[in-house]
């Protein structure tokens, strides 16, 4: 019926979605073509012709091929092909669609086209993977020749293809810096996670400087424009996109000047929850946190402790994750066992102390030393939360002290649980070194550029 409403071929394009695995990746390389002069036909007949050379019309040609895009590629791969939709846009110009239904094809488009992007208005469902020098073109202009969904669609591909190993990180961390003051909140909340992937498992204690300052000098022109005050009127949008800049800079850029704005803040917070924007209160204190002392703790466990809203209870109680004193971080995990948080609270806390990167070791010794007290809190819907507090961690030996734990001490529905966390773990562990080797050289050249742009 759609085939028939619509004039497409949609009976042929669903099934190849539907019946196989997996989603494409479409890789796509341009070259521009001038063909050679052509001649024009006699004037008049009978006449000595007399043959003029006509202007060739250039064209792009764009060789595609299509596969199965693969996180973590397995020894043997199946071949894949889709009836695949693409939209090809380039400056101001209509997108050109045409249906890739080959692993291999050849689309011609008249004129030499100044950039390509493959999924006009990011409709496509697929990943794209562009030759470099297609890339690069594109990351030039994708700050003002592609619309929000579309550079959403970039960030999404690019990460993936990091993720993979099919894209080096420093050309992400390129992407990023081109279009870092496009302060649509959708875009920012793209990359916000990748930058979290890259903080936490690509940055080595030698590079942390030099990303920290990169995260300022980005991110530092766009906070001074939204500021810590919401404006009258202020759109939700601007509300969020200032959350996810405290974020950014507090967390990922350990900004000094965000850091004082959050902590005053906090603490407002804790006196008088209404004081403060609900968009940016969990933000602000999960940065004060971070960079906390015991006294203000305590602020925020006497300030949970007399929450009447829930909302403020778990704004609270999550951020308390994020201080790193070792001492603070036994007493969270104390309180996340005792009669004071209810069972179906318990793991949630334990696995958010787990997941600070800071914390996991501290963490999961105590975990392991206190499971009596630990299991007693566990229910047959949150057991798989306590095991997956887990899944950030990031080395082989780590993998296996989870799964030889999980074996031992088995927790009930979380079976599923213990092989995703340490699948992740290894997948973690497996890519990490490259993801450090790859950001450091880029933190090199990046600071580099900055020496000398400065002499």
């Amino acid at each position: 019926a759609l085939t028939a409403a619509s004039g497409r071929p949609v009976d042929k394009i669903m099934p190849s979605f539907i019946d196989q695995a997996g989603e494409p990746l479409v890789t796509v390389k341009s070259a521009c073509v001038n063909p050679p002069a052509a001649t024009s036909a006699p004037t008049r007949k009978g006449r000595r012709s007399r043959r003029a050379p006509l202007k060739p019309e250039p064209k792009t040609q764009l060789t595609v091929t299509q596969q199965r895009f693969w996180d973590d590629p397995p020894t043997t791969k199946k071949e894949q092909t889709w009836m695949l939709p693409v939209c090809v846009k380039s400056g101001g110009a209509k997108p050109f669609c045409q249906i890739v239904s080959q692993q291999e094809q050849i689309l011609p488009i008249a004129g030499c086209l100044p950039w390509i992007f493959m999924n006009g208005n990011a409709a496509g469902y697929f990943r794209t993977q562009y030759d470099k020098a297609d890339l690069q073109k594109l990351i030039s202009m994708a700050a003002t020749g592609l619309n929000t969904q579309e550079r959403m669609a970039l960030l999404g591909d690019e990460a993936a293809l990091v993720h993979a190993g099919q894209e080096n990180l420093a050309v992400y961390m390129d992407l990023v810096a081109a279009i870092s003051q496009d302060a649509e909140r959708s875009v920012v909340e793209s990359y916000r996670p990748m930058l979290d992937i890259i903080h936490d498992y690509a940055l080595t204690a030698q590079d942390a400087n030099a990303f920290h300052a990169w995260i300022r000098s980005t991110f530092q022109p766009m906070m001074a424009k939204v500021g810590f005050t919401p404006a009258p009127n202020e759109s939700a949008d601007a509300h969020d996109l200032r959350s996810a800049l405290i974020h950014i800079l507090g967390i990922l850029g350990e900004d000094p000047e965000t850091i004082r704005q959050a902590t005053t803040l906090a603490e407002q917070y804790l006196k008088d929850p209404s004081s403060v924007d609900a968009s940016i209160a969990k933000n602000v204190l999960e940065v004060a946190a971070r960079f906390g002392n015991e006294e203000l703790f305590e602020k925020y466990l006497a300030a949970s402790q007399k929450a009447t809203l829930q909302e403020t209870y778990y704004n609270i109680r999550s951020a308390m994750a994020q201080f790193r004193d070792p001492k603070i971080i036994q007493r969270v995990l104390e309180i996340s066992v005792s009669d004071e948080i209810r069972n179906q609270d318990a793991a949630r806390l334990m696995a958010d102390v787990m997941q600070n990167k800071d914390n996991e070791q501290v963490a999961w010794e105590w975990v392991k030393a206190h499971w009596p007290e630990v299991e007693k809190k566990i229910t047959m819907s949150s057991g798989g939360t306590v095991v997956l507090g887990a899944r950030k961690f990031c080395s082989v030996d780590a993998s296996s002290d989870v799964q030889n734990f999980f074996n031992e001490h088995k927790v009930p529905s979380a079976e599923s649980a213990v092989k995703q966390a340490t699948e992740t773990i290894n997948s973690c562990a497996k890519r990490q070194p490259r993801l450090q080797s790859e950001l450091a050289a880029w933190l090199q050249q990046h600071s580099s550029a900055n020496r000398s742009a400065g002499r």
